[in-house]
């Protein structure tokens, strides 16, 4: 179900500029919580599903974007692409954390719609490279069949020929370095080790960090084309001319 606090935020501050709070505690005393967030859902789609109609006849600015790239907290945004279907689903960020390194930065996108949660991660470089999961619990090394001394000849070596096989699938080293993160895009960043790894087919991405004080954790996402994620813009603040 909705968390009070991120229904008061999204509810407020609503696509269409009007409060739809007082719709949801009509609900309430009517319904059940259940169908309440059924209704919630059912504005959402009608208002976002109108505004993609609209911009497609070219009628108005309806604040929608086609990047990742422009998201801020209490934006909203689809995505498509992922193995469990979210098609219809609209994710609500309700936070945006930086990450740094010698080559450059990546950030990572939260997004939550009740209890589903997604969590994109977007760099550019070249092009544009986006990744997304819904699982955030990481493994250890055991698991992929990697050991300490593993993670350090890999990083010596630093060669994109080098490759482990996890669960039948190769994934082939990419980068390994110090960085930083920010969160909530802030602050001086605490350092950790990262190492990267991309399948064969170049359609998952599995990440090994160390944080100091705690041990190796590794996590898998999957590669998204930027295009199957579309932005709805929450309110901005007007520059003066």
């Amino acid at each position: 179900m909705w968390e009070s606090d991120q229904t008061h935020r999204i509810l407020v501050n609503s696509p269409t500029g009007k409060p739809l709070l007082p719709w949801l505690l009509w609900y309430h005393g009517l319904h059940t919580a259940v169908g309440a967030e059924i209704m919630v859902r059912s504005l959402f789609r009608s208002v976002f599903g109108q505004k993609t109609k609209n911009r497609a006849s070219g009628s108005r600015d309806l604040s929608i974007s086609d990047s990742i790239k422009d998201a801020k907290v209490g934006d909203v945004f689809t995505i498509q692409g992922l193995s469990l279907e979210y098609d219809d689903i609209y994710f609500f960020i309700e936070k945006i954390d930086r990450y740094e390194n010698a080559s450059g930065e990546w950030y990572e996108i939260t997004g939550v719609d009740g209890d589903n949660q997604v969590w994109a991660e977007w760099s550019q470089g070249d092009n544009l490279f986006v990744t997304a999961t819904d699982n955030r619990r990481p493994v250890g090394l055991s698991r992929i069949g990697l050991s300490e001394e593993d993670l350090i000849r890999l990083d010596e070596e630093n060669s994109i020929d080098n490759f482990i096989d996890v669960d039948n699938e190769r994934y082939f080293y990419r980068a390994s370095s110090e960085a930083s993160y920010f969160k909530d895009n802030s602050g001086e960043g605490d350092r950790f080790y990262l190492w990267d790894f991309i399948s064969e087919d170049e359609r998952r991405v599995l990440s090994v960090t160390k944080w100091e004080g705690l041990p190796f954790e590794s996590f898998f996402s999957e590669v998204i084309s930027p295009g199957n994620v579309t932005l709805y813009k929450g309110d901005r603040p007007k520059l003066r001319s």
